[in-house]
């Protein structure tokens, strides 16, 4: 059955005060995949899961006729009291039962909604109420999020995400699928046409008002609401503190950009704690490794007097990064049968998490001294070095740069 947490009206005016719209990167991506599908123009959208209808408006500049529908009453309470064009309506029904007749509706959408919803009932209903050819968008933010102001953006992120964190302790276990980027998700979609972007970055005008009122509008700060109304309120008003003081502001009015960092998927959290799976899995491919290679390589990437800990948290991000691309690199080369498939699970970790950090990497970041040196000298080895030097050189440390991994996602707490 679908999950209720947005039923009372004072969370719902939070929802509806302080949750944005979607992003125009993320618009304009749903806009071109329609337009490739040839399913806009179109006569009806519907957009499930609407809340107080940030995203239904965005729909409404572009389809005849738009509908909004929710579960929570006050959420469509809030939606109908909020001004919008004559084209858009609402109606208060679960996701997993719409009132529209089968193959009716052109497009449906869910923003940041379906992790609620029972999956497999809202599929079966999706295949019933569209018309054929038409398209299904799904999207979520992240929860690695960051915000810029001046030159403390990484400060202020770091205030933000200390908030964030504890706040997210307070999660409902459905935030599983935001955590896997909707893999899940995706992967029920009962359709045989379809495609997931993870490439999605969008900067989001905010205040610090806005960002702190963002956070108050979570289903997990409610929570910890219930639980602890002292500490939740606490919570907030000493982090909009910290955010001003670290901007060297008074004003909670004052602007601060909002990242959603769907960079490519950008999900350094769940690298805080590696399975041991996972390690021991690398770990045997390692010592398969040291059975075959004699291969002795002057270069020594791996071999620094510095660790992972003693950089910035912008630096940690752009070294693993960087480890991530050799070392995949590397695994992916033709070996023995024994190391390939000693390697074949690992290989599949390392490529996923290299792609997550890839999508974390700031691409204003200027990297530190000692960073920089050693990133010139990785360059410099592929360019030169043989491939046997760098297999030689990269794979057996592939526990250091799991270490250095869960060192990125544990930021300030590593």
């Amino acid at each position: 059955m679908a999950t209720q947490m947005f039923e009372g009206r004072g969370h719902a005016a939070v929802y509806q005060k302080y949750r944005f719209a979607p992003g125009k990167e993320l618009q304009q991506t749903i806009l071109s995949y329609l337009q490739e599908k040839k399913a806009i123009p179109a006569e009806l959208a519907v957009d499930v899961g609407c809340g107080s209808g940030q995203g239904t408006h965005f729909l409404g500049q572009h389809f005849k006729k738009v509908v909004g529908t929710d579960i929570s009453e006050a959420q469509i309470q809030e939606a109908k009291d909020t001004p919008c064009m004559p084209n858009i309506s609402y109606l208060v029904c679960p996701a997993e039962e719409l009132p529209f007749p089968a193959g009716s509706v052109d497009v449906l959408t869910a923003f940041t909604a379906a992790h609620w919803f029972d999956v497999p009932r809202f599929m079966r209903e999706a295949q019933r109420v569209l018309r054929p050819g038409g398209c299904l968008a799904i999207s979520t933010y992240t929860v690695d999020m960051s915000l810029r102001h001046g030159d403390c953006s990484e400060k202020l992120t770091r205030v933000f995400r200390e908030c964030w964190d504890k706040i997210l302790e307070y999660s409902h276990n459905r935030l599983k699928y935001v955590l896997d980027d909707y893999k899940e998700i995706f992967e029920a979609l009962p359709f045989p046409d379809k495609k997931r972007v993870t490439d999605i970055y969008d900067q989001i005008p905010m205040t610090v008002e806005g960002v702190v009122g963002y956070m108050e509008s979570a289903s997990p700060y409610q929570t910890f609401k219930e639980k602890d109304p002292k500490a939740a309120t606490s919570l907030l008003q000493e982090t909009e503190k910290r955010m001003l003081e670290t901007m060297g502001v008074s004003s909670r009015e004052t602007p601060v950009e909002f990242w959603d960092g769907l960079r490519k998927g950008c999900r350094l959290s769940k690298y805080q704690n590696i399975v041991p799976e996972k390690q021991k899995a690398a770990d045997r491919m390692r010592q398969e490794f040291a059975k075959g290679n004699n291969y002795k390589c002057n270069t020594r990437l791996f071999h620094r007097k510095w660790n992972a800990v003693d950089l910035p948290m912008s630096d940690r991000v752009l070294l693993v990064a960087a480890e991530l691309n050799i070392t995949t690199a590397m695994l992916e080369l033709p070996a023995a049968p024994s190391f390939a498939e000693a390697s074949r699970q690992p290989l599949e970790f390392f490529t996923q998490a290299r792609e997550d950090v890839r999508g974390c990497v700031d691409p204003w970041h200027q990297p530190s001294g000692r960073l920089r040196h050693w990133l010139h000298k990785l360059q410099a080895a592929m360019r030169t070095e043989s491939t046997a030097c760098l297999r030689a050189t990269t794979i057996p440390y592939v526990m250091q740069v799991l270490d250095n991994l869960r060192c990125a996602a544990l930021q300030d707490k590593c």
